[in-house]
C-alpha cells in the first residue's frame, strides 16, 4: 500500500492485457488471485472478482499508459460496467493504440448501447488511428448515413481510408468513382 494516498501500488497499465497482468492488478487490490487460470479472460473477470469492477473502473479511468479505451469497452461488454462510463473514458483516452478510440466507439454504439451519434462525434474528431474504416462500420453496421462516413472518409489522414473507401463501394453503395477518388487522393505522410 501507498501511504501517501491510501491507495494500492498498481501495476502499470499495459497495452494488451493479459494473465500476468491480471494476477497483479487483482493482487493490488487485495484479491486471492488463485482463479486466474492461464487462460484467463474478461469474462472470467466478471465472474470471479466482479466486487472489484468499480476499482477496476478506477484503474482503467485514470490510466496514463497502456490502451484504456479497448479496456472500456471490453468492461461494457464482459464485465457488467455502464457504457456512460465507458464513453466517458474512450472519450478522454490519451493513451494507448488511439486508433481504438474511433473504434471502440463503433464497438459500444453497436454492442453496448451508446448512440450512434455519440460514436459519429468521436470517430469525426479522431486524429490518430483508423477512423475512416470505424465511419464505414458505422455505416455498414449501426445505419450512420452514407454520406456521413463518405464525408469522414474523404477528409481521414490517418487509417487506410482507401480500404474504408473499397468497402463502402463493396457494401454500401458508394460509387466506384468516389471510391477510386479516395484511392488516387494524396495522403500526408505518403
Amino acid at each position: 500500500m501507498n501511504d501517501e494516498t491510501n491507495k494500492p501500488e498498481l501495476p502499470e497499465f499495459p497495452a494488451k492485457l493479459d494473465v500476468d497482468w491480471a494476477r497483479q492488478v487483482l493482487a493490488a487490490f487485495g484479491a486471492d488471485v488463485s482463479q486466474v487460470h492461464n487462460d484467463w479472460c474478461w469474462a472470467e473477470f466478471a465472474a470471479h472478482y466482479g466486487e472489484y469492477r468499480p476499482k477496476m473502473e478506477e484503474y482503467i479511468a485514470t490510466a496514463t499508459t497502456g490502451n484504456p479505451a479497448y479496456a472500456a469497452y471490453y468492461m461494457t461488454r464482459h464485465c457488467g460496467s455502464e457504457y456512460e462510463w465507458a464513453e466517458g473514458v474512450i472519450e478522454s483516452a490519451t493513451t494507448g493504440d488511439p486508433s481504438w478510440a474511433a473504434y471502440a466507439a463503433y464497438c459500444t454504439a453497436r454492442n453496448r448501447g451508446s448512440s450512434r451519434e455519440w460514436a459519429e462525434g468521436v470517430i469525426e474528431s479522431a486524429t490518430t488511428g483508423d477512423p475512416a474504416y470505424a465511419a464505414y462500420c458505422m455505416t455498414h453496421y449501426c445505419d450512420s448515413s452514407r454520406e456521413w462516413a463518405e464525408g469522414v472518409i474523404a477528409t481521414a489522414t490517418t487509417g487506410d481510408p482507401a480500404w474504408a473507401a473499397f468497402c463502402m463501394a463493396r457494401f454500401c453503395g458508394s460509387s466506384c468513382e468516389w471510391a477510386e477518388g479516395v484511392r488516387t487522393r494524396p495522403q500526408a505522410g505518403k
